[in-house]
C-alpha cells in the first residue's frame, strides 16, 4: 500500500492519508474496524508510518527524492533539525523532481558533460553544436536538478553554471520547453495553446461588454481584427 502511495506523492498530506485509508476500508470492507467511528483511524495511522518506513528503505536504498531530506532528529543525531522540517518536496505537477543519475554516470561524469556545455557557449552562436548542446543538457539534468533542489543557487550562479537556460532567443526557447517537459511530463506550447483556445471565447465576451474608457477603445480594435481574420478563416474553409 505504501509503496502504491508513493507513486502518486512521496510525502502525502494527513489529508490524502485518511482518503487512502478511507479508500481501503471501502474496497475491503472485512477491514473495517469496529468500535471506530470512522472505521479506518488505525489504518490511517498504520499508513503514516508505513510511508515513513517506507521513506526510510528508499533512502538507504539511495533514492535522491527521498535521501535528499534523511539525517535529520533521530536518537544517534538528537542535534539535527526536526524530521518534518524544510521538508523538500515535489510541487505541483514535478513528476521528475529529482531523479537518480543516468545508468553508469556518476557526479564526476556529468560535471565533466556540464563544462563541456558551457565550453560550447564560449563559442560564436554559429559556431556552436546545438544537437550537441541538446543532448548534454538531458544527459545532465539530474545533476542539475539535484544543485537546484538542494542548493538553491542564484540565478547568476546558475547562468553561469548552466548557460542553455538563458541562451539567445530560440535556443532558449527550445531549453525552456525542453526543460519544462523533462520536469513535468507535459507539453508547455501545446497546453498554453490549449488553454488559450478554451478560454479566449469566454474573454472576448467580457471585452465585448466593457463599453466606455481607453481600455475598451484598444480592444474594440483588437476585436475588430479578430473578427476579420475569423470571418476569413471561415471564407477559406
Amino acid at each position: 500500500m505504501a509503496a502504491e502511495i508513493y507513486k502518486h506523492k512521496a510525502y502525502p498530506s494527513t489529508k490524502e492519508i485518511v482518503k487512502a485509508a478511507e479508500a481501503l476500508v471501502s474496497k475491503h470492507p472485512c477491514l473495517k474496524e469496529n468500535g471506530s467511528k470512522t472505521g479506518y483511524e488505525g489504518w490511517k495511522n498504520s499508513l503514516h508510518f508505513k510511508m515513513g518506513n517506507y521513506r526510510t528503505k528508499l533512502s538507504r536504498a539511495g533514492i535522491k527524492e527521498v535521501a535528499m531530506n534523511a539525517g535529520k532528529r533521530s536518537r544517534s543525531n538528537p542535534e539535527g533539525a526536526a524530521s518534518r522540517a524544510n521538508i523538500k518536496r515535489p510541487r505541483r505537477g514535478e513528476v521528475n523532481f529529482l531523479p537518480n543519475y543516468p545508468l553508469g554516470e556518476t557526479k564526476d561524469t556529468l560535471e565533466t558533460m556540464r563544462l563541456e556545455m558551457v565550453e560550447q557557449f564560449k563559442r560564436t552562436s554559429i559556431e556552436r553544436d546545438t544537437v550537441l548542446i541538446h543532448q548534454l543538457m538531458q544527459r545532465t539534468f539530474a545533476l542539475r536538478r539535484e544543485e537546484i533542489v538542494n542548493s538553491g543557487p542564484p540565478i547568476a550562479e546558475l547562468k553561469d553554471r548552466w548557460p542553455g537556460l538563458f541562451s539567445e532567443a530560440q535556443l532558449f526557447s527550445m531549453q525552456l520547453y525542453t526543460e519544462f517537459h523533462r520536469i513535468t511530463n507535459q507539453n508547455l506550447p501545446h497546453s498554453f495553446y490549449a488553454a488559450l483556445d478554451k478560454y479566449t471565447p469566454l474573454l472576448l465576451k467580457l471585452y465585448k461588454k466593457k463599453k466606455t474608457g481607453s481600455f475598451a477603445e484598444k480592444m474594440e480594435e483588437v476585436i475588430m481584427a479578430y473578427n476579420v481574420q475569423d470571418k476569413n478563416n471561415i471564407t477559406s474553409a
